[in-house]
């Protein structure tokens, strides 16, 4: 008769020891957000439906409001419309938006479909490795950030709050460079 005992055993502690290193992935802690009055980090992602990649270096010298959000989430549902009279209303006087889809339950076809459904006029690009969402410390949606025409984060947070919205209101007021 064969002794089983020791490699069950070894299967047990195999097991222990990966369900303890997931558990210790899962606690590791996330960068936090980009705080008001760091530079805004790099963010070179390619449209949700291909193409050119879009580097936020493009917008330098503008300020830009950047929006990380899912189709699924309620409040990003509900945050759309106002986004959408944020760009109609300052656009012109050179604010810029981009907004990231976030490869986390949803797939490029569920961000275009939600952007035909929602008539979304601005950039939409896709972070299908969530390699820019970790970058900027995301970990909830939405996280607006606002960025100012000198690279500098001025505002981050879950909404559209009255702060943000008179931080925009005075960077379109000032010359654009």
């Amino acid at each position: 008769m064969r002794n089983t005992a020791r490699p069950m055993g070894w299967v047990l502690v195999t097991l222990l020891m990966g369900a303890a290193l997931w558990t210790f992935a899962q606690d590791a802690p996330r960068p936090a957000p980009i705080a008001p009055g760091q530079k805004a980090p790099p963010l070179k992602l390619e449209p949700v439906g291909g193409g050119v990649p879009f580097s936020l270096e493009q917008f330098k010298g503008k300020p830009t409001l950047v929006v990380f959000w899912a189709s699924w989430c309620p409040h990003c549902r509900d945050e759309m419309p106002l986004l959408k009279q944020v760009y109609q209303q300052y656009t012109a006087k050179g604010l810029r938006i981009v907004t990231v889809g976030v490869n986390s339950n949803q797939t490029p076809e569920d961000v275009v479909a939600f952007q035909i459904k929602y008539e979304l006029p601005f950039i939409i690009l896709w972070d299908g490795d969530q390699v820019a969402t970790q970058a900027w410390g995301v970990t909830g949606f939405p996280t607006n950030f606002f960025i100012d025409a000198d690279g500098v984060v001025r505002a981050e947070g879950y909404a559209i709050n009255d702060q943000m919205k008179q931080l925009i209101q005075e960077a379109v007021k000032t010359p654009v460079k």
